[in-house]
């Protein structure tokens, strides 16, 4: 397994400000937690309670989402594997990414991470959900939002930060 090494990725880009996490109060939450962290750092603090931060990566705003995304395929990769998964798991993924597409304003340089996370955990579903009672529920909302992010791959509007 290659692991991912979060001391190279993005080094060349500055940390997230306040005002790229959203003004809401969720958004706030999220700040008070991985406001000004490295990716380093933001990764421990996900890793001690992934459940309870998942919705934290919903209310960032373009750009502190393409500068954290690599926490969360982090752990889908280097983790999730290794645990007890069931569906909730991949919909709280599931829900981070049609949050963040469904905004319409993620940044262009994320779509190749965000698909090939994606194809990851499609396979890593098929692999642990046995139960079709399980299965195809998760693969039908999977499938509505890869539908989603196919379409929004093609547009323009999406911004290049």
């Amino acid at each position: 397994m290659e692991t991912i090494d979060l001391n190279q990725i993005r080094k060349d880009f500055s940390l997230p400000k306040e005002e790229d996490f959203s003004g809401c109060l969720d958004g706030q939450h999220a700040y008070k937690y991985f406001g000004g962290l490295t990716l380093t750092e933001a990764y421990d603090i996900f890793l001690k309670n992934a459940d309870f931060h998942y919705e934290d990566f919903q209310y960032l705003m373009p750009y502190a989402f393409f500068y954290y995304f690599p926490v969360i395929d982090k752990y889908w990769r280097e983790v999730a594997p290794y645990s007890e998964l069931d569906d909730l798991d991949f919909w709280h993924l599931e829900s981070v990414i049609s949050a963040q597409l469904s905004d319409k304003k993620i940044d262009r340089r994320l779509l190749p991470e965000i698909k090939k996370l994606c194809d990851f955990c499609e396979g890593l579903m098929r692999r642990v959900l046995t139960d079709p009672e399980e299965l195809n529920p998760s693969l039908k909302r999977w499938y509505k939002m890869l539908t989603y992010y196919h379409k929004l791959s093609k547009q323009t509007h999406i911004i290049d930060s």
